[in-house]
């Protein structure tokens, strides 16, 4: 047997303190980190659709049953997905808030164009992550809904792009519940 010597028991030491706190701790990692300032802005009312305002339009009882369904649908997710999908879900939430928030602020859709993440509703059941919304000159204005995804692999980036091929042979293109232009019609 090899006996240890204090600067080895400390380095070991060390070792192990290190493993337990990237463990224990794993709001400490930067996809973390950055997934909270990402929900921050996928929740703030700046730059995401509120179900919530639609309560005079489609009636109370039918936004909150809405978001019962999405509740549902997250306690669905939560439950199934794998430590790696939830991983890769997390990525995707800061890769959507950067485009949410540079496609206006570095114009990388152009100028006078909005961008909104859409209410969690449409996300999940309608298959739209955020709408961009250009004014043009006489008042009027442009909307597209996005559909963005950050897919990892070769087969899943294939197998995302003939859904959407599938979709748009088949003219079932989506449309938005909750949405409103800036103007407010």
């Amino acid at each position: 047997k090899v006996s240890m010597g204090y600067e080895d028991s400390f380095i070991r030491k060390l070792d192990r303190e290190r493993r337990a706190r990237s463990i224990d701790t794993p709001s400490d990692t930067v996809l973390n980190l950055a997934h909270l300032e990402a929900n921050k802005i996928l929740n703030h009312r700046d730059y995401a659709i509120q179900a919530t305002d639609f309560m005079d339009l489609y009636g109370k009882a039918n936004v909150l049953n809405d978001m019962r369904d999405v509740k549902a649908k997250e306690d669905s997710f939560e439950k199934t997905d794998t430590p790696a999908k939830k991983e890769a879900k997390k990525a995707s939430d800061v890769f959507e808030a950067l485009v949410i928030q540079n496609a206006e602020l570095a114009n990388w859709l152009g100028e006078n164009v909005h961008v909104l993440k859409t209410s969690r509703y449409d996300d999940y059941f309608r298959g739209t992550d955020m709408v961009a919304e250009w004014q043009i000159e006489g008042g009027e204005s442009q909307v597209l809904a996005l559909a963005v995804d950050l897919t990892f692999g070769k087969q899943a980036a294939a197998h995302k792009i003939e859904s959407m091929r599938r979709k748009i042979d088949d003219e079932k293109l989506t449309s938005l519940k909750y949405f409103k232009t800036a103007d407010g019609t």
